[in-house]
């Protein structure tokens, strides 16, 4: 599974790296009215790395393969 965040979002690495992922590299998005790019840093998180916690969540749209991966229940 991968995700990316802003350059500077120290909320979103931080959160990110509790999760169990791991910096693969940099990358841009495009946001904001005239879709301008902004500098990325991008992660991954392999099914051997997920931490899970203790916590009960709801997540929607998701495919099979991720929520076994996730050790989630349907």
């Amino acid at each position: 599974m991968a995700t990316a965040w802003f350059v500077g979002n120290h909320a979103a690495k931080r959160l990110s790296q509790k999760l169990g992922y791991h910096i693969t590299g940099t990358g841009h998005a495009y946001a904001g009215i005239h879709r301008d790019a902004y500098p990325t840093e991008e992660a991954q998180l392999s099914k051997a790395d997920y931490r899970p916690r203790n916590c009960q969540i709801t997540i929607s749209g998701i495919t099979t393969e991720l929520t076994s991966m996730l050790g989630a229940s349907p």
